[in-house]
């Protein structure tokens, strides 16, 4: 009795997941340039950051260790 109920649970679970993956495979298929040009220029930004702040120890250790002002 119960094992039934459980097995068309399951499968109105897996439906619904199939047809959401279905849409949303679509959409992005749809966004996916916007979606990629966004991404790349959040990761350049992030890159641009990190090399700022790498560069910026990169000098305060040079001022520290070569006795410059």
């Amino acid at each position: 009795m119960i094992g039934g109920l459980l097995l068309g649970l399951m499968g109105i679970s897996f439906a619904a997941t199939m047809s959401l993956l279905l849409v949303i495979t679509s959409l992005f298929v749809i966004f996916f340039p916007v979606l990629f040009g966004a991404a790349c220029v959040f990761g350049l930004t992030m890159l641009g950051l990190v090399v700022a702040g790498a560069m910026a120890v990169a000098v305060r250790l040079w001022r520290e260790y070569s006795g410059s002002p």
